[in-house]
Order: structure tokens, then C-alpha cells, then sequence
């Protein structure tokens, strides 16, 4: 079997260092995401619903006019 070289305890802390950032990252990411992801669909709903009020007045201006 090869010698096995053991890993610096300093290399060790830094690459905990970077793991910990990255997961720190990750969570700043996803509240942002989630944040995000509210106001697309408070967006969606506040365009449906104009669209939803257009398409009652254009059948009521067609119903009006073929009275």
C-alpha cells in the first residue's frame, strides 16, 4: 500500500473557511429566490386579474353591440 501523506491542519481550516461561505452563500441565495419568487407571482396575479377584467369588458362592448 502507498505511504499515505497526511493533510495539513491549516489546508483543512481553510477549505472549512470556503464550505462554510458557500453554504452561507447558498442560504443568502435562496431567501433572495424565495423573495423573488413572491413578487413573480404576486406580479402573475395582478396581471391575470387585469387581463380577466379585460376580457369581461371587450364581451360585454361585443354583447352591447349586437343588442
Amino acid at each position: 500500500m502507498p505511504e499515505q501523506i497526511p493533510i495539513p491542519r491549516d489546508a483543512i481550516a481553510r477549505v472549512a473557511v470556503q464550505l462554510a461561505e458557500a453554504v452561507d452563500q447558498t442560504s443568502e441565495l435562496l431567501m433572495a429566490a424565495t423573495e423573488l419568487h413572491g413578487k413573480v407571482a404576486g406580479l402573475h396575479a395582478t396581471v391575470t386579474d387585469a387581463l380577466v377584467e379585460l376580457e369581461r369588458v371587450l364581451e360585454e362592448s361585443t354583447t352591447d353591440r349586437s343588442a
